[in-house]
């Protein structure tokens, strides 16, 4: 399996990168890069990929994950709210900028088995998540070795914090340098699923530039779930977005996720996330126009 392979520059006279990126919506490739990435999202939702699991993020959602592990963060179009509506602030380093550190003071010894640990990716929940965007930010905007010393203070702070991991295993094929096959069909499954209609099989192995029996089979080594399994979470992830983020009827909603009947949207709504999309609205922290 081949995914994107990411180069990413520190800039001149820097060890690590750390920026903010804002623009109407995220929609980077499914890639991979050598540097760990912390990600906090300031505004803006949508969809996360990480290794073999889907799930939404939002404001507020801060993420560790680790070198070589294939991501991917996606926001749908529709959902834009202006030319600055999506604002992530991204920090990527790799972990032998402090291996010596950690060889030489036990003191890092949690520091050392957070970056360890982060090839499933790591989830910070709760408030104080809040509290490492706004230590990014400062990060951010720093020069010198104030940059270093923000860093380990922030991968200090958050060694000590709850955290759950983002998903159950890693891909043992993610090293990969070429991700053109599996970025063109996600690229046709998604833009199919934006407009509420369904992906076919074959358009999407026609993208990627295979027989439909091998991309089927290229395609569940690859993203680790079916074809259709990976349709039908797209979209229940792009229902429950609009089931928080707007004041549109569930009827509504249902149709312009690109489910056929009510019954159907509920059933597989449920499956995936437990509840019904109306207990789903109604227990949800819902930020509606």
């Amino acid at each position: 399996m081949k995914i994107q392979f990411e180069t990413v520059l520190a800039g001149p006279g820097r060890s690590f990168a750390a920026y903010e990126t804002v623009g109407p919506a995220v929609d980077c490739e499914y890639h991979v890069h050598p540097e760990l990435e912390l990600v906090y999202v300031v505004s803006g939702y949508g969809s996360r990929f990480v290794n073999d699991a889907i799930a939404q993020f939002d404001v507020g959602t801060l993420n560790l994950i680790g070198a070589m592990t294939p991501h991917h963060f996606r926001s749908f179009p529709a959902d834009n709210r202006g030319p600055d509506w999506s604002r992530l602030r991204v920090v990527q380093f790799r972990s032998e900028l402090f291996a010596e550190m950690f060889r030489r003071f036990p003191e890092t010894v949690q520091i050392e088995r957070l970056l360890a640990e982060s090839g499933c990716g790591w989830e910070f929940p709760g408030a104080r998540a809040e509290r490492i965007g706004e230590r990014l930010a400062e990060l951010i905007a720093a020069e010198g070795g104030r940059r270093l010393v923000l860093l380990l203070e922030i991968l200090e702070e958050l060694s000590r914090m709850e955290r759950r991991r983002l998903s159950e295993r890693r891909l043992p094929e993610a090293a990969g340098a070429d991700g053109i096959r599996i970025n063109r069909a996600l690229k046709l499954i998604h833009s199919r699923v934006d407009r509420g209609e369904t992906p076919l099989l074959s358009e999407a192995a026609a993208a990627a530039g295979l027989s439909t029996s091998a991309f089927s089979r290229y395609f569940a080594r690859t993203a680790g779930r079916t074809f259709m399994t990976y349709v039908m979470e797209l979209r229940v992830g792009k229902a429950a977005a609009m089931l928080l983020h707007t004041r549109r009827p569930v009827a509504e909603i249902c149709f312009a996720a690109g489910f056929g009947n009510l019954s159907n949207f509920n059933r597989h709504f449920r499956r995936l996330r437990g509840v019904s999309p109306r207990e789903y609205r109604k227990h949800g922290t819902a930020v509606s126009l």
